[in-house]
């Protein structure tokens, strides 16, 4: 559509009157950056939940990915949720899914760039005592005004707590759901390495029992098996082995990832209940400040109330002198 103001500025300008002013528009306000940043962190966080919801089975998984292609072919999407993980793949998961938790636990960013505001250094010098409104002497020595700007700069504090509180609410959930798969994958790990454990501990059987034999019966049985059939044992024995190491190997870095995640989650719920302390602080506060503000409207209108009283009765004084002074002149 066209913007007809400038023509309307001309006619206006012509029959001498005032243009029309231009609109200036400010950028978001504190309170909507604080809500933007909030959401982001919220959209990274529902993604992430999901994202670890939909890899569930294929992590879990303990299938070989395969390095051949399927015959049928199918789409992007049904491909990657048939296709079983690697182990790489794996690990590449839970580095860059602890990555994504310590940025969005660093993501103290909302409570570095929004609480140390004018209105954060205002709620901390009420909240310490200097300026607080519990006694009638600061309550008259204050404006309505700047009572009602301190009582808005306290509630915004309450809610931007409560929005930080539902946000590591929302990211120890995640954490939760993180530590879940890895704890599951573990417990399959070694539910694998308990039955290969149990072959180990017969072929050690049977090695001590060989190992009580004479020589002589060694080498008959030796003798008996080829050379080929020794080399494939003793290739099978070197595969088992190197296999039981792979599994181990497994098993400690999905334990170190483990033990990272717990980590985490306990720095968040350290902040969680520091953050709850915080806000409950807060709305005690803020009702103690509510009873405040209204013994301070009642001690207002009982000081109004005298200062009507006493003008009464120094006005009906000096009627009765001035009376007085006009009848002594007259009479």
């Amino acid at each position: 559509m066209t913007d007809l103001t400038p023509t309307l500025n001309a006619i206006l300008l012509e029959r001498q009157s005032p243009p029309i002013p231009i609109k200036t528009y400010n950028k978001a306000s504190p309170a909507d950056e604080f809500l933007k940043e909030a959401y982001r962190i919220n959209k990274h966080i529902t993604s992430l939940t999901t994202y670890l919801q939909k890899i569930r089975p294929q992590y879990l998984s303990l299938t070989k990915a395969s390095r051949h292609k399927p015959s049928s072919p199918k789409s992007g999407e049904e491909a990657a949720a048939a296709s079983p993980l690697s182990d790489s793949d794996r690990d590449q998961i839970d580095t860059s899914t602890s990555l994504v938790l310590h940025d969005l636990n660093g993501d103290e960013y909302l409570r570095k760039k929004y609480g140390r505001s004018v209105a954060g250094r205002v709620l901390a010098k009420w909240a310490s005592g200097s300026g607080a409104l519990g006694d009638g002497e600061s309550e008259e020595g204050k404006s309505e005004e700047q009572v009602r700007e301190e009582e808005g700069v306290r509630v915004m504090q309450v809610v931007r707590g409560s929005v930080v509180w539902f946000l590591r609410r929302g990211l120890e959930d995640v954490v939760s759901l993180q530590r879940g798969l890895v704890e599951r994958r573990i417990e399959r790990v070694l539910v694998v390495l308990v039955v290969l454990g149990g072959g180990f501990a017969m072929d050690d059987t049977v090695g001590l029992k060989g190992a009580g034999m004479d020589e002589s019966e060694v080498r008959a049985i030796e003798e008996e098996l080829s050379a080929e059939q020794l080399q494939l044992f003793e290739a099978e024995n070197d595969a088992m082995v190197r296999y039981y190491e792979d599994t181990l190997s497994k098993v400690q870095n999905a334990e170190k990832s483990l033990l990272e995640i717990s980590s985490l989650q306990q720095t968040l719920v350290s902040h969680l209940s520091t953050q709850e302390e915080y806000i409950s602080q807060l709305v005690t506060d803020a009702e103690s400040t509510q009873t405040n503000i209204g013994r301070g409207n009642k001690e207002l209108k009982r000081a109004s109330e005298r200062r009507s009283a006493a003008q009464a009765v120094f006005w009906g004084t000096v009627g009765l002198c001035t009376s007085l002074i006009v009848w002594d002149l007259i009479f």
